[in-house]
């Protein structure tokens, strides 16, 4: 399936129109494409089984080098750009020793906030994926590694994942006992 917060908006669309009745948390990116398809979705009567969540805002990306017309700048991407590679530790975001920047691709008139994309996404996938190697064939280097933006995501999913629960569980304790 192809990309995207408005893709993944329809996605989930999609799955409530079904009756799909397992636990689905769809995770957006923390960026004003996600808020704008985030939107949409706030006239679809979701279930309760099928959660929203954006990103969470992390502290490293409230001074993050980004590239506009101006030039180069630090800048608060939480909410703007902050897609799931920024995500994945700050080795992985290294481009001959500094961060890779966002560079702002559009405004977005209705919400009256520019988008960005951070430049050099597939290397940040190819280190992301030698970390993982690395990781999985020493366990000892998981230690060293930054793992605080993809801990505070694990973290937002099972927080949604626990609501859920908890809403499915309310619900059946107010259901009348079967003869």
């Amino acid at each position: 399936m192809p990309g995207g917060a408005g893709n993944l908006a329809n996605l989930v669309k999609a799955f409530a129109a079904a009756g799909i009745v397992n636990r689905v948390v769809a995770v957006f990116d923390n960026d004003t494409a996600a808020e704008s398809s985030l939107a949409s979705l706030r006239t679809v009567a979701l279930p309760t089984n099928i959660q929203t969540r954006q990103l969470p805002s992390l502290p490293a990306l409230s001074t993050y080098p980004t590239l506009g017309p101006t030039g180069m700048s630090l800048t608060n991407v939480n909410g703007l750009a902050a897609s799931l590679e920024l995500y994945l530790g700050t080795a992985q975001l290294l481009d001959e020793g500094a961060l890779s920047p966002v560079q702002w691709t559009g405004y977005d008139s209705k919400l009256r906030k520019y988008q960005g994309e951070v430049l050099g996404k597939e290397q940040i996938h190819r280190r992301f994926e030698k970390k993982l190697l690395a990781a999985s064939q020493d366990p000892g280097t998981i230690a060293a590694a930054d793992w605080t933006g993809l801990k505070a995501v694990l973290g937002m999913i099972f927080r949604a994942f626990n609501e859920v629960d908890g809403l499915l569980i309310c619900r059946s304790a107010q259901l009348p006992a079967s003869d």
